[in-house]
């Protein structure tokens, strides 16, 4: 049975509601392969226009062509792919306010940092010093529209069912966690768990596979209009798996009622300590143990 709530702004559905239609066509990739594809594609174009610039500067007998310069050409595409993992795809915490064409930047400039410093220990005239500047201004200026038009280009390239949902939980714990991964596994598309939401951050050290604690369930609220704020109406929608205790079903009452006013998607995370307390309203067929934990199950949409 799935449960569903609407309001003008926020909609409440179980995990295995169906989700958006698919656009009418995509290249069936996965999402880590066209990172891939993209970080490929944008090495070649850093790569390309240093050597359009060095073609330039020795047809107009500014600079020879020798083996440093052209060497640094060939060096560019590896190195901007390493240093694109490193410092985008990797590094940068997922819940950072940090904007995207902030992340292009650091990249290029911690790229042509490199190709500078192997040119000065070479004795890289100023010539050569004054090539690697052009490069970088022009690289970095074309790569910022770029990196947006790679967001643009996803849903043309990334099958729906490796689609990415972002999503935060209401609650912590390993208990938690484990509960909400089982529910996002159901789903049709890939969940991105930003970070957990809750009285305090979860009890031992923190896995490294474990979403950060990101604040109380005041900060939830600030975190929701900082995210719909950087990513727009359509992108800024987050998922947010209600993993609250269900006996304390006041604070997860008014929780619900300020999300009405944000977009949001909410999953009821069913909690396991009150399947005793469904035997009794299960039926006739109360003594099976299978008995107790229909109304989980029903929750999620099942």
């Amino acid at each position: 049975m799935d449960h569903t709530w609407r309001s003008p702004t926020s909609t409440l559905r179980a995990a295995d509601a169906p989700a958006r239609p698919p656009v009418s066509f995509n290249l069936g990739l996965s999402r880590r392969a066209f990172k891939v594809l993209w970080s490929l594609l944008e090495a070649g174009a850093v790569a390309s226009l240093g050597g359009i610039l060095l073609s330039l500067a020795v047809n107009a007998g500014l600079v020879p062509a020798d083996d440093l310069r052209i060497g640094l050409c060939l060096a560019a595409g590896p190195a901007h792919v390493i240093l694109a993992w490193m410092l985008g795809r990797h590094a940068r915490p997922r819940h950072s306010d940090e904007p995207s064409w902030s992340m292009v930047a650091q990249v290029m400039a911690a790229l042509f940092a490199c190709l500078l410093a192997v040119a000065l220990a070479n004795d890289g005239g100023v010539a050569t010093i004054a090539w690697i500047a052009v490069w970088s201004v022009l690289a970095t200026g074309a790569l910022v529209p770029a990196h947006r038009l790679e967001g643009a280009l996803v849903p043309l390239a990334i099958a729906r069912r490796w689609r990415v949902r972002h999503a935060v939980i209401v609650g912590s714990g390993p208990t938690v966690l484990r509960r909400v991964k089982e529910m996002a596994g159901r789903t049709d598309y890939e969940i991105e768990l930003l970070g957990m939401f809750g009285d305090g951050p979860p009890d031992g050290d923190a896995s490294p596979r474990q979403p950060p604690y990101l604040g109380g369930l005041e900060d939830l609220f600030d975190f929701l209009a900082r995210h719909g704020a950087r990513h727009g109406a359509h992108h800024g929608e987050v998922g947010v798996f209600m993993a609250l205790p269900w006996t304390a079903g006041d604070r997860t009452a008014a929780v619900l009622e300020r999300l009405r006013t944000i977009p949001a998607t909410v999953w009821l995370v069913p909690d396991p300590e009150l399947s005793a307390l469904a035997l009794p309203q299960s039926g006739p067929n109360q003594a099976g143990p299978s008995q107790g934990r229909a109304p989980a199950s029903e929750c999620q949409g099942r």
